[in-house]
């Protein structure tokens, strides 16, 4: 609960600053001079950007809350810390015994929301954040898409999946898709209607 009043509170904080830097750039591109008109267009972008991340964040920490829940409901909700050392950081050979339970999970069953969230968890817990961010943002993709499918193309049976290209948070070179960062979507596109 702690964690929800502190993104609250972050939220309002960034709203009021967004407005107050709508209320600027229009007083910029209001002066007509076009030094200022230009500064003022490139601050009313800012809180357009800002809008998008707050937008984004809020979504991803409900999605994941929602998905936390869930596992928690199903009984699956890990229950294996990760130990610390003394000074606070995790004993890496722990974590990596986890880490490994949890990367054979998600190779099992690539499609899977649960393993990923599972794996989300481990890379948290051994402060890995980006990558958590992957599998965290991998999972809520998968349930989305099998909330939104059909029962037969997205749905299958539990390890019947084909195996999809190396996914970012277990291959760190891709993005949380299994294409490229540069990435060609459209080609990724088209080889996932090809197993479906």
């Amino acid at each position: 609960m702690r964690n929800r009043t502190t993104a609250l509170v972050l939220v309002v904080i960034l709203c009021f600053y967004l407005l107050l830097a709508v209320q600027r750039g229009v007083w910029l591109v209001a002066t007509g001079k076009p030094v200022l008109v230009l500064f003022g267009i490139g601050v009313l972008m800012l809180p357009v950007v800002g809008a998008w991340f707050v937008v984004t964040e809020v979504r991803i920490g409900n999605a994941s809350s929602r998905l936390g829940a869930r596992l928690e409901a199903e009984g699956r909700w890990p229950t294996d810390e990760i130990p610390t050392r003394p000074s606070g950081r995790p004993d890496l050979a722990a974590a990596d015994e986890i880490f490994a339970e949890r990367k054979a999970e998600v190779e099992a069953d690539p499609e899977d929301w649960r393993g990923w969230y599972r794996l989300s968890l481990a890379y948290n817990d051994a402060r890995d954040r980006p990558r958590a961010r992957r599998a965290l943002r991998r999972a809520i993709e998968l349930d989305r898409q099998h909330r939104t499918a059909p029962n037969s193309a997205l749905n299958p049976a539990p390890n019947s999946a084909p195996n999809s290209a190396p996914n970012s948070a277990l291959n760190p070179g891709r993005d949380a898709d299994g294409t490229a960062p540069d990435g060609d979507r459209d080609a990724e596109a088209a080889r996932n209607r090809q197993h479906s």
